[in-house]
């Protein structure tokens, strides 16, 4: 079966102990950046072999350190948290920016799974004790306006007054029960391509995350489900569960248009349209370049599916999922493993908002993907450290009301995390006093959310806009 990412040439094989405390993580990032700073290491990730090579007040480590970790803050505001005040301590905006075009986006994408090796994936995470719930979904990125960069410009419909914009596209994959981002595909406006970028994130997850006993099951929107997923899951051996269109519905399961039920269903995909494959209702016709696009010169493939109808929120509007799980599962509990994907959703605003992503500092959208990445990083650290607080002090929380249900603020989290971390790394920040491991967590599990399950509200569509950001 063919295959479409493309693996990078160096995969480290480091293995790291799971850190116990913050203050461990942080070190134990910080220790990671020392070794992709190393000249070994370094060398791969360089625009030019010369760069590097002299000693200057803000190397490679810091700027690595303060763009994970500084998101959201003027380059200014940056060098004088790094450095500290004074004419003799601080460095320029534009040496910052110097740094940036010295390095590949290929740097902070390995850094970020590198980093990912940290995370904890607990058995709580797992359903049924061996099957790991991954959503994956799309997400547009507003960035400032590069006329250079033509394929990233979002041209305006004739006789529209709207402004001329910018943006990339996100194709993420997020842990649905910790929140982490497992990987992410980033393409442009004019390439976009979801269902391939799909693709690309599941061989991901088989060259950097397969372990023993654990299977994903991805779960996605309507407009990513094809023939082409599906088969690659099957591949691997891994599940999916996939909400799809009417029409793509339609032709696997008539008999369950606008009707509950489930129903397994066997085809056999060709692209020929000869009288015996038209008469006999086994053949699924598909494109030429779509069943070549699965395996090349193929004429026939044999496909297995479990089509599932249900009504999601009220017994008006019938949805439509498609599935390999061989788990016997109610209707319930497949409209309940559907609606599972939903904290992605919540996971991507946080990241643009929260972790500061829409608050780019960078024009050329090389430099925006380092931006990307680092964000990445920062968040998913956020979210490890939530779970690192104390399960007996949080639960008492959580279990002190009775009207309502909470959790933890992750969006407050990330904020105190950053704060936390600079107090670790940066020297140029004044520390009056020391914030200790039990303080920081104990502030994150302060601050809770109330849960609302089975709210709706009605989506309204306005454009994308960019955050302006004056650093300079």
């Amino acid at each position: 079966m063919k295959t479409y990412y493309i693996p990078p040439e160096f995969i480290s094989d480091r293995k790291y102990a799971i850190p116990k405390g913050p203050a461990k993580l942080v070190r134990a990032v910080r220790r990671i950046v020392q070794h992709f700073c190393l000249p070994d290491t370094l060398k791969r990730y360089l625009t030019k072999k010369t760069h590097f090579t002299r000693k200057s007040k803000c190397g490679l480590r810091r700027f690595i350190l303060f763009t994970i970790f500084s998101q959201g803050l003027t380059q200014t505001q940056i060098a004088q948290d790094y450095f500290g005040i004074g004419k003799q301590k601080r460095i320029t905006s534009s040496a910052i920016t110097q740094i940036k075009a010295k390095v590949k986006p290929e740097f902070f994408e390995d850094l970020f799974r590198e980093v990912n090796k940290l995370l904890d994936i607990q058995s709580s995470d797992l359903l049924d004790g061996k099957y790991l719930e991954i959503a994956i979904d799309g997400s547009n990125l507003p960035v400032p306006l590069n006329k250079a960069e033509k394929e990233n410009i979002v041209h305006r419909k004739k006789g529209s007054k709207d402004p001329i914009r910018a943006g990339l596209h996100m194709n993420l994959m997020n842990v649905v029960s910790s929140g982490y981002f497992l990987g992410c595909v980033i393409q442009s406006q004019k390439g976009k391509n979801e269902r391939k970028a799909a693709v690309e994130l599941i061989e991901q997850y088989h060259t950097f995350y397969e372990k023993k006993g654990i299977t994903p099951v991805f779960i996605m929107d309507r407009g990513y489900y094809s023939y082409l997923i599906a088969m690659k899951c099957e591949e691997y051996g891994y599940k999916h569960l996939i909400r799809t269109k009417t029409r793509e519905f339609r032709s696997l399961a008539p008999d369950l248009v606008e009707k509950e039920g489930v129903e397994d269903v066997f085809k056999i995909l060709t692209w020929h349209q000869r009288k015996q494959e038209r008469a006999d209702s086994r053949y699924k016709y598909v494109t030429l370049k779509s069943l070549h696009s699965i395996e090349e010169k193929a004429e026939f493939l044999d496909f297995s599916a479990r089509c599932v109808s249900l009504t999601l929120g009220d017994d008006i509007h019938f949805e439509y999922l498609i599935t390999n799980l061989d788990l016997d599962l109610t209707l319930d509990e497949y409209r309940e493993l559907y609606h599972r994907r939903w904290p992605i959703e919540t996971a991507i605003g946080q990241l643009k908002y929260a972790a500061d992503l829409k608050k780019i500092h960078s024009r050329k959208a090389e430099w925006i993907k380092q931006e990307i990445y680092a964000s990445l990083i920062s968040f998913n650290v956020s979210c490890r450290m939530v779970q690192m607080t104390p399960a007996a002090e949080t639960k008492d929380k959580l279990e002190r009301s009775t009207v309502h249900e909470y959790k933890i603020n992750v969006t407050e989290a990330v904020r105190t995390t950053k704060k936390f971390v600079a107090e670790l790394l940066f020297p140029g920040r004044k520390k009056v006093n020391k914030t200790t491991d039990e303080d920081f967590l104990s502030d994150i599990s302060s601050i809770l959310t109330c849960i609302r399950d089975n709210r709706s509200f009605r989506r309204n569509m306005h454009p994308n806009r960019l955050i302006y950001f004056t650093w300079r």
